[in-house]
């Protein structure tokens, strides 16, 4: 066994793990692909390893019950079916606009709009970014502070038609420095958007 056949505690070794992922086939080398790549080696080399894992995460059992139903749970879940076709209109906004990381203009208003109407009190600039924002909602103590990250950006080379499963981008560049196709939500960011402000 290699250096990288280490098992994980699934059985699988990296290399399985690699040859699920389509990185070692017949006759390639692992090792090349993990010194090549910082971040592939950094994962392979510490997640998948329990013998590098910090010790209160070998033995790690998730916690049960958290799910339990509720008064509060019941009237999340019914503001959410209440709210449905909202939380799914805004995530259809954002995959029109297809705006790129930092130039989300119409993205970052839809979400902020659909939370100001919720009750959130918007800042704009956060992180000296433009774009991005802090949506606050404060009710009772103030305890706990829950928070969520709203990704809304599309990603060069991902334009597609919206409701198509086949290969159909709206946008075509012939740009050489350039993705050959133009912005768009193949990323799913456009949901993650949508899901974070309806969450």
């Amino acid at each position: 066994m290699c250096e990288t056949d280490h098992l994980d505690s699934s059985g699988y070794s990296r290399r399985d793990l690699l040859g699920l992922l389509g990185m070692a086939g017949a006759g390639l080398a692992v090792a090349p692909v993990l010194t090549s790549d910082p971040a592939l080696a950094a994962a392979s080399d510490l997640a998948l390893d329990p013998k590098t894992m910090p010790s209160d995460l070998v033995n790690y059992e998730a916690p049960t019950n958290l799910a339990v139903d509720s008064q509060a749970k019941d009237a999340a879940v019914s503001w959410i079916d209440r709210q449905a076709d909202r939380i799914a209109g805004l995530n259809d906004r954002i995959w029109e606009y297809a705006e790129p990381s930092l130039a989300e203009w119409n993205s970052s208003w839809a979400e902020a709009q659909f939370l100001a109407a919720n009750g959130f009190t918007i800042e704009w600039g956060a992180g000296g970014m433009p774009t991005a924002f802090v949506a606050t909602f404060s009710h009772g103590t103030g305890k706990p502070v829950i928070g969520f990250s709203g990704e809304y950006d599309a990603l060069p080379g991902l334009s597609q038609e919206k409701g198509d499963p086949k290969h159909n981008p709206l946008v075509y560049h012939h740009d050489p420095y350039a993705p050959t196709y133009g912005y768009g939500h193949g990323c799913g960011h456009c949901a993650l958007g949508a899901a974070a402000a309806g969450a």
